[in-house]
């Protein structure tokens, strides 16, 4: 959606925050945060590519580098890949959501 509203090629780092994001808050309430980019809870977290280091969080009780393009993780680092994994688990047993097809039915749409 993001390629699709713009005029030119989209931001790495918008991308990345976004896909945080939309996944984060079907189950959560991800809010800014004035160390990072994001706050969910008691936890900070920061999104960035593979180089992003962790200054931006050093000091900071729970929080997290989400790194892109990254396979292996570490104590305080996350692969931002793995919220994509976590879509299976928010739409089918935690909340019991049903991923339904579109309705093609426009008879009873309002207009």
């Amino acid at each position: 959606m993001v390629y699709a509203l713009s005029d030119t090629t989209p931001d790495i780092g918008n991308l990345r925050e976004t896909f945080f994001y939309a996944l984060t808050r079907v189950t959560h309430v991800p809010l800014s945060s004035r160390w990072s980019d994001f706050t969910i809870g008691n936890y900070t977290f920061e999104v960035g590519g593979k180089n992003k280091g962790t200054e931006q969080i050093s000091g900071q009780p729970n929080a997290y580098i989400e790194k892109d393009d990254i396979e292996t993780v570490g104590l305080t680092t996350l692969a931002l890949w793995t919220f994509g994994m976590m879509i299976k688990q928010i739409f089918s047993e935690k909340n019991n959501y049903q991923i339904r097809p579109i309705s093609t039915n426009h008879k009873n749409r309002k207009r």
